[in-house]
């Protein structure tokens, strides 16, 4: 939890708004093996924290898979915990997914961000059914043009992001967003 603390300070000192990815039930073991696993919930220390920063106005949140746990076997480097699923059990486990987030934070989440950036057609359909209105993943990944849901594509990484604010402030449109995709271990305090 120091990470997170750490963060929601500098988030705040700033006045930067962040959307963190939470998984509700992570795998306890490796999520590259899709064989059934047992579970670790979300921490109620961390779900405390961003609950504070939710509070705060500098976090939101956002769905990023149920397990975090692939479904594919046999497919390294093609990893998705939803992506070949049938419909019906994308909109389950996300219906599921959702529910839990909320619960844990003590707000509606209607955000999504899927593991591994993967998913498929269905997925789409089956966010729509679980009653999400936004998808943020990378941009070349597949959208429905009759999809109510609204697009936050993953414009850069931390490494990225001088280059990206640079290039914002040379546009005419003053309102550029910019979708910085990290993770704990890309940031170099954590250690």
């Amino acid at each position: 939890t120091d990470f997170e603390t750490w963060l929601m300070q500098v988030l705040d000192r700033y006045q930067i708004r962040c959307t963190f990815a939470v998984i509700p039930r992570i795998c306890a073991g490796n999520a590259y093996d899709p064989r059934p696993q047992d579970v670790v919930p979300l921490d109620a220390t961390k779900a405390a924290i961003l609950r504070r920063a939710m509070k705060g106005g500098v976090a939101g949140a956002a769905v990023h898979g149920l397990t975090h746990q692939t479904t594919r076997p046999d497919q390294p480097g093609q990893w998705s915990e939803f992506a070949g699923l049938p419909e019906a059990e994308q909109a389950q486990r996300l219906a599921t997914a959702r529910r839990e987030v909320e619960q844990a934070l003590g707000q509606p989440v209607t955000a999504f961000v899927p593991p591994w950036n993967s998913y498929d057609a269905n997925t789409l359909t089956a966010l729509e059914t679980a009653g999400y209105t936004i998808l943020s993943a990378e941009p070349d990944r597949p959208i429905l043009p009759t999809s109510s849901l609204q697009f936050a594509p993953a414009t850069c990484d931390l490494a990225g992001l001088r280059q990206a604010v640079a290039q914002a402030r040379r546009l005419p449109d003053a309102r550029s967003l910019i979708t910085v995709l990290f993770h704990s271990y890309d940031v170099s305090e954590l250690d």
